[in-house]
Order: structure tokens, then C-alpha cells, then sequence
């Protein structure tokens, strides 16, 4: 019997939030309210998609293994060091932070273009003809997007804590000095870090830039 998709998600969570304030930390990590966390961990609801969704892309690392149940250890696609994994390896340390410092910074650069708001993107063929969207089109077709908004505070509470944590992660990669001023600044340190997930030179240049940045800032 292996583990399921909610012990994963309970897992990740007791390596990374402090259990004194689980819920509140959650709430500030993710945007998801402290409440809807508390009736999962108490077994009141189930992880709903917007949870599973909100901690994979707080602590990427372990995406996969939280989505599939195993991991890809040479990859960076890690579980946490607790996390009863059912036989599956679990990435080195220097790997696993390699790879989470590249996939952070992937999500810095699709939240810096696109902003902190989700839409339901459906095809033209999915599409209910009595809920209002708004018809894009594109090289692939056309699509449509659901103008459902969610509840006012929801949105509140979705919108700090994403700009928490793009101040966060832009702290962390670019020092207080070299803030980013265009996509160039981006482009070059991932493709430092795309390199560094193979290349170990690359990888020791980028752990100590990083550190150089985090000194810095005092993260």
C-alpha cells in the first residue's frame, strides 16, 4: 500500500511550516484561506485542487513527488528528508536546492508577466455557451476564458500573499544593488541555473552568487 495524495501534501507541509501557526503560515505561503487549511488537516475536507496546486508551486521541489507518489532524485524532483516515500530516493541536498532555485525562478518570470490572478482556459469545443468568457485567439486555436471571479476576500488574501512572495523570491536571486530592470537579468541567471542542474562549475557559480545576493538582503 503506498501512500496518498493528501499524507503528501501533509508531509511537505510539517517539513516547512512550523506547527505552532500552520494554518496563518499557510494562509501568508499560499493565499488559501487559514481555514479551509485547518478543516483539511483536521480531516474535515479533502486537499481540494487549489491546495495541491497553492504547495506545489510554494515548494516546487516536490511537485512531482507530491502529484505522482515518486520521485526523480538525479532531477531535483525530491520529497521531503521525513516523508515516508515508499522505496523512492530523494535527491542530495546540493541537487535538490539546485533544482528548487531553478524552478522558483521560473515561477518569479510567469508571475512577473502574467500577475497573480487564474483563469479556466477551456477550448472552443468545452465551452458553455451560458457562462460568460472571453474568446482569445492563438497559433493553437481558439480558447476561452471563464470571467468567474472568486470572492472578494479570497482575492484579497490571494493577491498579499503572492506579493509576499514575489518580493521574496526577486530578493533572493537579485541583490539589493542589481535589482532586475528587464528580462535580460532574468534570461541570464536561468540559464546559469539550467546549466547548473548538470554542469557542476555552473552549479557551485550559481550557489555563490546566491549566497552573495542572500547575505546581502539578510535572507
Amino acid at each position: 500500500m503506498r501512500n496518498d495524495i493528501a499524507y503528501r501534501v501533509k508531509a511537505i507541509i510539517s517539513s516547512e511550516v512550523d506547527e505552532n501557526r500552520r494554518s496563518k503560515a499557510l494562509e501568508e505561503e499560499t493565499g488559501i484561506p487559514a481555514t479551509n487549511w485547518k478543516n483539511f488537516w483536521t480531516g474535515k475536507q479533502k486537499p481540494t485542487i487549489d491546495m495541491i496546486e497553492a504547495i506545489a508551486r510554494r515548494w516546487p521541489e516536490y511537485a512531482f513527488w507530491l502529484a505522482t507518489g515518486i520521485t526523480d532524485q538525479e532531477n531535483g524532483h525530491t520529497a521531503p528528508q521525513r516523508a515516508w516515500t515508499c522505496g523512492q530516493l530523494k535527491s542530495t541536498k546540493e541537487v535538490a536546492d539546485t533544482a528548487r532555485d531553478y524552478f522558483n525562478l521560473n515561477i518569479l518570470i510567469q508571475n512577473s508577466k502574467y500577475g497573480f490572478e487564474t483563469a479556466s482556459i477551456l477550448q472552443e469545443e468545452d465551452c458553455d455557451i451560458e457562462n460568460p468568457t472571453i474568446g482569445k485567439s492563438t497559433e493553437e486555436g481558439k480558447y476561452f476564458i471563464s470571467t468567474k471571479k472568486p470572492k472578494e476576500l479570497d482575492s484579497a488574501i490571494a493577491e498579499i500573499a503572492f506579493n509576499k512572495r514575489q518580493d521574496e523570491l526577486i530578493k533572493y536571486y537579485f541583490s539589493q544593488n542589481c535589482l532586475p530592470d528587464s528580462s535580460v537579468a532574468y534570461k541570464r541567471l536561468f540559464n546559469l541555473l539550467q546549466l547548473a542542474r548538470v554542469d557542476e562549475k555552473a552549479r557551485k557559480l550559481a550557489s555563490e552568487m546566491l549566497q552573495a545576493n542572500r547575505k546581502e538582503t539578510n535572507l
